[in-house]
């Protein structure tokens, strides 16, 4: 908003007509908990609180969680790795995922591996025996 007051040709100045009204939301003193933990919620937040204190209130990670891939998502729209901010505040959204989309992706390529690898096999037997044929 200080930007936006600042005048000149700040291109952060919005631009205001006859009839235009500025709404100034409700300042909400909640934070959510949402993903792999075992009681996603919704609770009061007085001022910023640690991520583990968090996941401690909705009961700890579920056993499939991502505990390093831990997304908040900011009042402001920013996205921030949990690990990097280390805190959550008011309006913020904590998102806990899962490990289960990691762990798929992997199986398929191992699975895609093998195939490759027994068909090269394969691949190279016949080509060993019809050399050796004279």
């Amino acid at each position: 908003m200080e930007k936006a007051m600042a005048g000149g040709t700040n291109p952060a100045n919005t631009v205001l007509m006859d009839g235009d009204s500025i709404t100034v939301p409700v300042r909400t003193e909640t934070a959510s908990v949402v993903g792999a933990v075992m009681n996603p919620i919704t609770f009061h937040v007085a001022d910023r609180r640690k991520v583990k204190e968090i996941v401690s209130l909705a009961g700890g990670y579920a056993a499939d969680a991502d505990q390093e891939g831990g997304l908040i998502l900011r009042l402001d729209g920013t996205i921030v790795l949990a690990e990097d901010a280390g805190y959550v505040e008011e309006g913020d959204i904590l998102y806990v995922p899962t490990k289960v989309v990691a762990t798929e992706i992997l199986t398929t390529a191992d699975k895609v591996i093998n195939v490759i690898k027994y068909t090269l096999t394969t691949a190279a037997g016949v080509i060993i025996f019809l050399a050796l044929i004279p």
